[in-house]
């Protein structure tokens, strides 16, 4: 199964509805920032990003995130990640992006857990290790993510990074499922349907075939 690394829209829009929020006028955020305050670097950087109250610059803004990354704040050192694996503000290095993802991830960053466990999957900046991807999936699926809880589901039910475990593979998809993933409810009815990993059951098949149509004509209809 193909897995990407797609955040690029996802931290577009994260950036631009935090870039909404002002804990302060410009200048003070400024001057709390050149002193070191890690949150206000972190919003000047966003306010860079999102050109909120100042010309927009791609360039600055990674700087800004970057001494909020140094000082250890993991949100910081997720978007420092981002930035590079998209080369935004900066030229694209994969090995770069792994590294702050990385850093952001074992502070318990969500979605750089996700983002580390895309990178082993798929050798970006780092060697391919599917027991690595498995771990990190677990580590946000854990937190609640239905992205990695469907990867980790598939993960186990193809036996890839980890044993093969049709019983704990139905448990994740079905958390997914459960939360609105079409791949997720389509995946859960096939295997409710053949009695993998999860009790046969037509009625359980059929709704989750359903939930999906249902879901995927409400994402069509929010495009």
């Amino acid at each position: 199964m193909a897995f990407s690394l797609s955040i690029s829209a996802v931290l577009a829009f994260e950036i631009s509805e935090a870039g909404k929020y002002d804990s302060g006028n410009l200048s003070e955020v400024q001057l709390r920032a050149k002193q070191g305050d890690a949150s206000a670097q972190l919003e000047l950087g966003t306010r860079l990003y999102s050109g909120n109250g100042v010309p927009e610059d791609y360039v600055q803004a990674l700087e800004w995130y970057e001494k909020a990354a140094e000082q250890g704040n993991p949100t910081a050192q997720y978007y420092v990640g981002v930035f590079f694996s998209q080369g935004t503000g900066t030229s694209k290095d994969d090995a770069m992006a792994f590294k702050w993802f990385l850093k952001a991830a074992n502070l318990g960053n969500l979605k750089a857990q996700k983002a580390i466990g895309e990178m082993y999957h798929e050798g970006q900046g780092v060697d391919i290790s599917l027991e690595e991807s498995a771990k990190w999936y677990l580590k946000a699926a854990s937190q609640g993510d239905a992205e990695s809880q469907y990867y980790l589901g598939v993960m186990y039910l193809d036996g890839e990074g980890v044993p093969k475990d049709p019983v704990e593979a139905a448990k994740w998809i079905l958390k997914a499922a459960e939360q609105g993933r079409v791949d997720a409810q389509t995946t859960i009815a096939g295997m409710y349907k053949d009695g993998n990993g999860i009790k046969k059951s037509k009625g359980e098949a059929d709704k989750w075939l359903q939930r999906a149509k249902d879901s995927a004509d409400d994402n069509e209809k929010a495009e």
